[in-house]
């Protein structure tokens, strides 16, 4: 965990989210207003499917073409000419993991015809590191503090609800007094030795 003290009783910490999976990819294309569908996966891998009309079509050219399970055949031609057909945008991205073990191959394609194929590789982009779980989460925390009869005090961090949590995918991020002051408005005052 970093933490960035802003005053003796706030601080804005982040966590590293070590898992995957965390940030539902899903429903991160869903919310967006595309759609995303497994084409193969590693065994143990959950597959992505957004609910949409071109879902049961779909799976059933994935799973004529594939051969349902047999996730060594090449993406197939045929899912690409599946969409085509209806001048849909999408794209075919692989995503993996750390792990050896971890990948997905997606279809992403747009039921609403607005973007474009350029941005949807922008958001396959995005999504990779989501994928590979370089997810953090930002917090700003306030001293919560209990009194004891012998008057010994014990200090807890809880969450201030005045503040938005936030989930930011990077690789490598780091809390910066100028993310701290554009996300929160809260000023970071460096420490005077002496």
């Amino acid at each position: 965990m970093e933490i960035t003290q802003i005053t003796p009783s706030l601080r804005v910490t982040v966590d590293y989210l070590d898992d995957p999976y965390y940030t539902d990819i899903e429903r991160h294309i869903s919310d967006i207003g595309l759609a995303i569908h497994s084409i193969r996966q590693a065994r143990g891998i959950g597959s992505y499917k957004t609910d949409t009309s071109y879902t049961e079509s779909l799976d059933k050219t994935i799973d004529d073409q594939t051969g349902g399970f047999n996730w060594q055949v090449e993406p197939s031609e045929a899912i690409k000419s599946y969409l085509s057909s209806y001048e849909m945008p999408f794209v075919i991205a692989e995503l993996k993991g750390f792990s050896q073990g971890e990948w997905s191959e997606v279809v992403i394609y747009d039921v609403n015809y607005v973007w474009t194929v350029e941005q949807l590789k922008g958001v396959v982009e995005d999504i990779i590191p989501m994928y590979q779980g370089e997810v953090y989460e930002v917090r700003v925390e306030k001293a919560k503090v209990f009194y004891a009869n012998d008057g010994d005090t014990i200090t807890q961090w809880v969450t201030d609800e005045n503040y938005e949590q936030l989930v930011e995918v990077e690789s490598l991020f780091t809390l910066t007094p100028e993310f701290i002051k554009q996300s929160y408005n809260l000023e970071v005052v460096p420490e005077v030795e002496g």
